[in-house]
C-alpha cells in the first residue's frame, strides 16, 4: 500500500511535469503544499479559535504566519514571465513581495474558506511583479483530489486582468454629448476638467521633478494637491444612485469621502500615467458611498479626442464590481446618440431594430398563443424566423476588433458567421423573456469571430427608453469572457482526470458507478486491471521509471476504450474500464483487444515489459455495481497471483540452472 500511496502522490506532482497541461498553460499556475497551513489551523483550533476572520483581523501578523506556512513546489513558465522572475527559487524567495499587503483581504478570505472546509476558492486580489509593477489578478485555488485531508497538493491559478484590452472612450467636446445617452448609461460617468491638474504637473516638471512616483510617495499630501485640482462638470444618474447622493452638488462636496485614502495607490498610478503622456488609464480602486459603504470599482479614464493638449474634457467611467450589478443603458432617441461616446466605448456595443420580432410575437399572441415555450417546442422554426427579423443598425469600433472585421460593412455582410445555429437555444430564451415583458436581460452566449474562433460572451440586452412599445431601438453589450471560460474548463478537467495517465480519475469513476447503478436495466461489463511489477520497478529504478510505465498503461487503456468506454485510474497501479451496454461476449472481445494492444506496446518500447493482471465481470440481473466490481476484482487478484506464481517458478528455474 505504501508504494501505491507514493504513486498517487507522484501523480499529483506530475501536473507540474506535464508540458502540455502545466508548463505551457496560458495562465500562471502554482503547485503548492498547504500542509503547513493545516497544521497552523489545527493549532488555532486547539486554542479555541472559532471565528477565524475576526481572529486574523485582530492581528494581521497571523495572516503572515498562516500564509508563510505554504511551501511552493513548482510554477510554470507563465508565472516566471508574469512576475518577471528568473526561476522558481527567485519566486520562492520573493513571494512576500509578490503577494504583499495589497492582498491582505484576499488572504483572509482564502484562509476563511479553507478553515470552513472548502476545497475550492476563487477571488480577485492585487499582486506585484518583482519590479514592483502592480498586477490585478483573478485567483483560483483547488485542493487536488486525494489531498483533502492533508492539503499537501494545492493548485493555484492566477489570471492577469490588468491589461484587459478595452478601447478608451474618446468623446468630442461637451456640445456633442447627447444628454440622454450620458444620463442613462448603466455605468457611473463623470465629465471632468483636468486643465488645472495639467498646470500642477507642468509646474512640478519645471521645478526639476523627474520621478513622479517617488516624488508623490515622499509626501502623499502632494497627491491631494494634484487630485484637488480636478474640476467636476457633470455626473449621470447612475453616479447619484451608486454613491447615494441627492444631486451633483452633493457629489462635489464629498469627493474626498468618496475616493478617500483607500485609493491612494491608484491615484498615484493614474497621475504617473498622465505624467508619462498617456491619454487613457485603467485600474481597480476602492471607493465609498456617502453612507460609508465600501465599493470596489473598475476605473477607466480617457482624455476625450481634441483635448489632448489642454485636458479640459476627461471622461471617467466607474463600474461597480463589488456586487456585479450593472444597470443597462437606457438611451434616448437615435438622434440623441453621441457618435464619439458610442464609438469609443470599451465594450462591444450593437444598436439593433427588434420591431420585426415584436410584430411576429404580437401576431401569434393575437391568435391565442399564451405560452411561447410550449409554442416553440411545437414550432422550433419560429425561433429561426425571429432571428431573421433582427436588423443591425450600428456597431462600435470595439465590436470590429473583437470579431476581427475590417469595417462595419464586412461584419454585417458576414453576420451569419458571427451568430451561428448553436446560438438559437440562447436566442429562444431571449424571446421568451421578451414575451414575458422582460426588456432588460443578461446571459452568457456563444458567438464566433470572422476567422472562425469561438467567443464566449456575456450579453446584456436592453430596449432603449422611449421604444418600449415598438422595440425599434435596442442596445446589446457584449463582454468577451472566453479566457475565463477556458480557465473554468481547465479546472473542471483537472477535477475529473488523472494528471499522469490522462485517464478519468477515481472521483469520476465513483460518480459513473453510481449513475450505472441507478440505470440497473442495462447490461454493464467491468474490466479491472492491475499493473504488474510496478513496486519492484519503483524500488529498483525509481518513480520516474514507474511513472513512465504508468503512462504506457494509460496509453493502452485509452486506445482500447476509445470513445466507447470509460478508462479510469482509481489507484496507484489499479485501473478500471467501465463498459455500459456491453455484455459478456463484448467484454471478452474487449479484453482480447486490450491484450493485443499490450503486446503491440511492448514491441514498440524497449526495457521494462508492460504486463497487466485482468479481471472481467458482467452485471447480472438485480446485481449492484459494487458486487460486479467485486467479482471482477477477485478475478483480477486470481490472475495476479497466477502471474507472480509463474514468475517465481521461472525465477527458481533460472536459479537452479545457474547453480
Amino acid at each position: 500500500m505504501s508504494a501505491k500511496r507514493a504513486a498517487c502522490e507522484k501523480s499529483d506532482d506530475s501536473i507540474a511535469d506535464d508540458t502540455t497541461m502545466f508548463d505551457l498553460a496560458p495562465v500562471s499556475l502554482w503547485l503548492e503544499d498547504f500542509s503547513g497551513v493545516r497544521a497552523v489551523f489545527d493549532g488555532w483550533r486547539a486554542r479555541g479559535i472559532r471565528n477565524l476572520a475576526v481572529f486574523l483581523k485582530e492581528d494581521t501578523a497571523r495572516v503572515g504566519e498562516a500564509m508563510g506556512a505554504i511551501r511552493l513546489l513548482k510554477v510554470n513558465r507563465r508565472t516566471l514571465e508574469l512576475f518577471e522572475a528568473r526561476d522558481l527559487d527567485e519566486i520562492s524567495q520573493k513571494a512576500a513581495a509578490i503577494f504583499g499587503q495589497d492582498g491582505l483581504e484576499s488572504h483572509i478570505a482564502q484562509l476563511v474558506a479553507l478553515w470552513h472546509g472548502d476545497s475550492v476558492y476563487q477571488g480577485q486580489c492585487i499582486n506585484r511583479a518583482l519590479s514592483g509593477r502592480r498586477i490585478d489578478v483573478d485567483l483560483k485555488l483547488q485542493i487536488l483530489p486525494g489531498h483533502e485531508e492533508d492539503w499537501s497538493r494545492v493548485l493555484l491559478a492566477i489570471d492577469d486582468i490588468t491589461e484587459r484590452e478595452a478601447a478608451r472612450r474618446q468623446a468630442t467636446e461637451a456640445k456633442d454629448f447627447a444628454f440622454g445617452l450620458f444620463d442613462h448609461s448603466p455605468v457611473s460617468l463623470w465629465l471632468e476638467d483636468f486643465s488645472d491638474l495639467k498646470a500642477v504637473l507642468d509646474r512640478w516638471r519645471e521645478e526639476g521633478v523627474a520621478d513622479l512616483a517617488a516624488f508623490l510617495q515622499e509626501d502623499t499630501a502632494r497627491v491631494g494637491e494634484a487630485m484637488g485640482a480636478i474640476r467636476l462638470l457633470k455626473v449621470n444618474r447612475r453616479t447619484l444612485e451608486l454613491f447615494q447622493a441627492r444631486d451633483m452638488d452633493d457629489i462635489r462636496g464629498n469627493v474626498a469621502a468618496i475616493f478617500g485614502h483607500a485609493s491612494l495607490e491608484v491615484h498615484i498610478d493614474q497621475l504617473v500615467a498622465l505624467w508619462q503622456g498617456e491619454t487613457s488609464f485603467a485600474g481597480r480602486s476602492i471607493n465609498q458611498t456617502l453612507s460609508g459603504r465600501r465599493i470596489d470599482v473598475d476605473l477607466k479614464l480617457q482624455i476625450l479626442p481634441g483635448h489632448e493638449n489642454d485636458w479640459n474634457r476627461v471622461l471617467l467611467a466607474l463600474e461597480d464590481v463589488s456586487e456585479r450589478e450593472a444597470a443597462r443603458r437606457q438611451a434616448a432617441a437615435s438622434e440623441e446618440f453621441a457618435l464619439g461616446l458610442f464609438d469609443h466605448s470599451p465594450v462591444s456595443l450593437w444598436v439593433e431594430d427588434f420591431s420585426g420580432i415584436r410584430r411576429l410575437l404580437d401576431e401569434i399572441r393575437a391568435i391565442g398563443v399564451e405560452d411561447l415555450r410550449v409554442f416553440t417546442d411545437v414550432h422550433p422554426e419560429f425561433v429561426q424566423r425571429c432571428a431573421g427579423e433582427i436588423r443591425v443598425l450600428d456597431v462600435n469600433r470595439h465590436t470590429l476588433k473583437m470579431f476581427g472585421a475590417a469595417d462595419k460593412r464586412t461584419l454585417l455582410d458576414r453576420i451569419d458567421q458571427v451568430f451561428q445555429a448553436d446560438m438559437l437555444p440562447h436566442f429562444r430564451e431571449q424571446l421568451i423573456d421578451l414575451w414575458n415583458g422582460k426588456l432588460f436581460q443578461q446571459r452568457e452566449v456563444v458567438n464566433y469571430s470572422l476567422d472562425g474562433n469561438e467567443l464566449n460572451v456575456h450579453m446584456q440586452f436592453s430596449v432603449l427608453p422611449g421604444h418600449e412599445d415598438d422595440w425599434t431601438l435596442v442596445q446589446v453589450a457584449l463582454i468577451d469572457i472566453t479566457a475565463r471560460k477556458k480557465a473554468e474548463a481547465y479546472l473542471e478537467y483537472l477535477g475529473q482526470h488523472d494528471a499522469l495517465t490522462k485517464l478519468f480519475n477515481r472521483t469520476f469513476y465513483a460518480e459513473e458507478l453510481n449513475r450505472l447503478d441507478r440505470n440497473g436495466r442495462q447490461p454493464v461489463t467491468i474490466l479491472v486491471a492491475d499493473l504488474n511489477g510496478l513496486k519492484a520497478l519503483n524500488d529498483e529504478f525509481g518513480h520516474t521509471a514507474g511513472d513512465a510505465l504508468l503512462r504506457r498503461a494509460g496509453e493502452v487503456m485509452a486506445e482500447a476504450a476509445a470513445r466507447t468506454y470509460k478508462a479510469c485510474r482509481i489507484g496507484g497501479d489499479e485501473f478500471v474500464i467501465l463498459m455500459p451496454l456491453a455484455d459478456a461476449r463484448e467484454g471478452e472481445a474487449f479484453a482480447e483487444r486490450l491484450h493485443k494492444l499490450v503486446s503491440l506496446n511492448n514491441q514498440f518500447y524497449s526495457g521494462q515489459e508492460l504486463s497487466l493482471s485482468v479481471g472481467l465481470a458482467t452485471r447480472e440481473p438485480g446485481e449492484r455495481m459494487e458486487e460486479t466490481v467485486k467479482r471482477a476484482d477477485d478475478l483480477m487478484y486470481r490472475a495476479k497471483r497466477a502471474h507472480y506464481a509463474k514468475t517465481d517458478r521461472v525465477s527458481r528455474t533460472l536459479t537452479n540452472i545457474a547453480s
